[in-house]
């Protein structure tokens, strides 16, 4: 008996079972004649020669059942390999998009950057526009005045850079001796703000601005509410 590779390995157990069982029971019925004193029949020679045979073919098909399983135990074992890899490629490829967005962002913040720089080494700066811009927040440690900050601090008290001889006035020391009163310290409030008005004056006269000249250009100080 011949095995078709093209039929499953079910049918192919299936096809020989039966054969094997038909055989079988013909060789059984023949035995049965034999033992009522009947003569043997020359068929079953021929039955014992097939049952043979086909158990033959029955020991090649477990051979084939065997490589069957193997192979299916493979693909098995290479479709769970296959679904990891899938798992893993779908994660680099998501890692890869985030990468490309991020990069994409550096880019065009750098191109950003790069431009300014540009268009600063092209810029020529002002001498005036830079020294009045440092008379403006020179006297303050803090944001200059009118200063409107995003975070919602507008009211911080604006503070020269050195402590000045009024707030010194204005110290516990100095009020437990019992040296200051109310004109006192508006008196040091007036000389502070006249001594101030002095030094500006005299840095004005010393860069060749008149006054008037100094308050049009202070309109050119920059703005630290674009910053």
């Amino acid at each position: 008996m011949d095995i078709n590779r093209n039929y499953s390995q079910k049918s192919i157990f299936n096809d020989i079972l039966q054969k094997y069982s038909d055989l079988i029971k013909k060789l059984f019925n023949s035995l049965e004649g034999l033992s009522q004193g009947n003569k043997p029949e020359p068929s079953v020679q021929t039955t014992i020669h097939d049952i043979i045979e086909i158990d033959k073919c029955l020991q090649v098909a477990l051979i084939g059942l065997e490589e069957h399983q193997y192979l299916q135990k493979k693909i098995e074992a290479a479709q769970k390999t296959s679904e990891l890899y899938n798992i893993a490629l779908l994660s680099l490829v998501r890692k890869l998009k985030s990468a490309e967005v991020e990069l994409e962002n550096v880019l065009s913040n750098a191109k950003i950057k790069l431009k300014n720089l540009q268009d600063a080494d092209k810029r020529k700066i002002d001498y005036k526009e830079l020294i009045s811009y440092s008379q403006r927040i020179a006297p303050y440690t803090s944001a200059p005045p009118n200063w409107k900050d995003t975070d919602g601090f507008d009211n911080i008290p604006n503070r020269p850079p050195i402590p000045e001889e009024s707030m010194f006035r204005f110290s516990a020391l100095y009020q437990n001796n019992g040296n200051i009163t109310e004109d006192n310290r508006n008196e040091d409030e007036d000389n502070d703000n006249i001594i101030m008005e002095e030094n500006k004056v005299n840095v004005d006269s010393y860069l060749g601005l008149d006054p008037l000249q100094g308050d049009q250009e202070s309109l050119l100080d920059l703005d630290l509410d674009d910053f």
